[in-house]
């Protein structure tokens, strides 16, 4: 039963050629398709790293400093509080304090939305919660210069003040450190994106390769060797071996169809050559007779053998001139006879 499932199973050979060639089009095409997908795949890959370095950790990093030397330069204009002499020198100061003001608070809403995880979200939080404590620092700062003059307010700014703004400042660089950190190691994925990303490009090329290799392996098989042979089988019969081999006449394909039209071809050949060999051998055969009969002086004997084209004409010419001499010997006896009774008399 295994046997007779085998036997009767389609391989290769068996294989329309148009089929075979389509087939290999498209292992060609499939091949050439998923390296290019898989290329772009991570090559995808590679950019979403860039971009999140770019738009994320590289955003947050200069927002994130722009900020802090914004609110760095407040704190000098906080302190020059401490030195103010005139109405015209405190009104610049604060305006200068508002345009900074703005300046940090358009930096931290350009930062704030690259925020994607708990830990530096909490960062975020404590740095408004330091600068919330700073402010109330700043308006003690201001009290302190109002109630009790300018030295009193130097102390405060010197002392408790600065302490306020050094927390301020490090919730700030804490911030600054964590996205400096996750932009290296968003560098490093990058990088070992690249690196994977060559190694699986390479190894897909080899894997299309392999596929091209075994398309073309399988055209060459299927259809160039079969054809090639055919060639030189057709050639020695062109000239004139009749005992040459025709291949692949077991394939079901058009190699096989033409490989069964070639035999028909040898097998009309080799009859057509062995009808002429008999008819040769037919021929000498009643013309050597006849010669035979013509020698022993029997000129009565005719071909009868059928044989057919030119030969038939010979035929014809032989009875005829064995037919025509008979009757030229026979009108010698004639006139031979009548010699004698002439000369009896």
């Amino acid at each position: 039963m295994c046997h007779s499932l085998w036997s009767n199973s389609v391989t290769l050979k068996d294989v329309p050629a148009r089929t075979k060639i389509i087939w290999a089009f498209v292992l060609v095409l499939v091949a050439t398709l998923g390296v290019g997908g898989f290329a772009v795949a991570r090559l995808s890959a590679m950019n979403d790293r860039a971009v999140d370095l770019r738009d994320n950790w590289m955003t947050a990093i200069g927002e994130l400093g722009k900020y802090q030397y914004a609110e760095t330069r407040m704190r000098a204009y906080h302190l020059s509080y401490l030195s103010v002499t005139n109405q015209d020198q405190l009104q610049s100061i604060q305006d200068n304090l508002t345009k900074l003001q703005d300046t940090a608070q358009k930096n931290w809403q350009t930062y704030y939305p690259t925020i994607d995880n708990d830990e530096e979200r909490a960062l975020a939080a404590k740095i408004k919660q330091k600068e919330a404590a700073y402010k109330i620092a700043v308006d003690e700062e201001m009290r302190i210069m109002g109630d009790k003059g300018q030295a009193e307010a130097g102390v405060y700014a010197s002392g408790a003040m600065r302490n306020i703004f050094n927390d301020y400042c490090d919730a700030i660089t804490a911030d600054v450190d964590f996205n400096i950190a996750q932009g290296k190691k968003s560098g490093a994925l990058a990088e070992e994106t690249f690196d994977s990303s060559k190694l699986w490009i390479f190894g897909a090329l080899g894997f299309s390769i392999l596929i091209c290799f075994g398309a073309g392996s399988m055209l060459i098989t299927g259809v160039s060797t079969p054809l090639g042979r055919m060639t030189s089988a057709m050639g020695e019969l062109a000239a004139g071996n009749l005992a040459a081999v025709v291949p692949h006449a077991d394939q079901k394909d058009e190699i096989g169809q033409l490989a069964g039209a070639m035999t028909a071809f040898k097998n009309e050949l080799a009859s057509a050559e062995r009808s002429k060999t008999e008819q040769t051998q037919v021929i000498v055969s009643s013309i050597g007779a006849g010669l035979d009969h013509l020698a022993k002086g029997d000129l009565t004997h005719r071909i009868d053998a059928e044989l057919v084209g030119d030969f038939a004409k010979l035929k014809g010419d032989f009875n005829t001139a064995m037919a025509r001499l008979q009757d030229t010997l026979g009108s010698v006896l004639v006139s031979t006879g009548q010699i004698d009774r002439k000369s009896v008399v």
